[in-house]
């Protein structure tokens, strides 16, 4: 792999880069990397600091999702591999009158 654009623009305006391009916001979080044979992976963030994108020049994207307490609890990539343990919502039924119903529990 050669340089990517970013690395060639970092590199004319501040010089060249001899290793790993590592670049950090201002929060000190890692928001991009690029190894030397070109490989780069981009990774955002929410307001708490916790990650919740990642990419890669090779096409494989991760997401996030935390509860209010920090916990992880949804996962997916772009291996088809997903992790929910998101809260499970209640399911409305529309009756025939338009009235809405929410299904809290079925019983025998």
């Amino acid at each position: 792999m050669s340089k990517s654009k970013l690395r060639q623009e970092y590199e004319n305006v501040l010089g060249v880069v001899t290793g790993a391009l590592k670049l950090y916001n201002a929060k000190n979080e890692a928001v991009y990397y690029e190894s030397t044979n070109g490989w780069w992976a981009r990774f955002q963030y929410d307001a708490e600091g916790t990650l919740v994108h990642q990419n890669t020049s090779e096409g494989y994207w991760a997401s996030y999702e935390y509860d209010d307490d920090g916990q992880h609890i949804y996962y997916v990539d772009s291996d088809g591999v997903k992790i929910d343990n998101r809260p499970k919502q209640p399911k409305l039924w529309t009756d025939e009158n338009g009235v809405q119903y929410k299904l809290i529990e079925v019983t025998s």
